[in-house]
């Protein structure tokens, strides 16, 4: 077999996806409900740039942590004592952060779409990414 798999966390998804995945079949007028993010997009858009290191590294987790106090002082920080510290990853509360972060531009509409005119799937579904 050549090139990865998709990760252990990705495989356990699959079971949501699909739930998501049938409910928009049948309510195809709900899509607007729900938006497709990618953390590493949301931090990127929020960087200005695509950031230097991956997440799982300690500079990685730094740099985020320090774009996520300058706009959002002590939100990590309060959010890991409200939700203790197991049951998830750094990486994971960071990402979630992120996702909030391309929400609050959706809703206020200064987002980025990818791409900007998405393309159309046989079930009439938008495919597109919000930053």
């Amino acid at each position: 077999m050549a090139g990865k798999g998709i990760s252990l966390q990705s495989f356990g998804l699959y079971p949501k996806l699909r739930e998501v995945d049938q409910f928009l079949a049948s309510h195809p007028e709900q899509q607007h409900l729900l938006l497709e993010v990618h953390p590493e997009v949301s931090f990127a858009l929020w960087h200005g740039r695509p950031m230097q290191h991956g997440k799982k590294t300690a500079q990685g987790r730094g740099d985020r942590m320090a774009l996520i106090e300058k706009s959002w002082p002590g939100l990590v920080t309060q959010l890991r004592a409200d939700l203790g510290r197991s049951g998830y990853g750094s990486d994971d509360l960071l990402d979630a952060i992120a996702v909030l972060w391309s929400t609050i531009r959706y809703a206020s509409r200064t987002h980025q779409a990818f791409p900007e005119h998405p393309e159309i799937d046989d079930r009439s579904l938008r495919m597109q990414i919000i930053g």
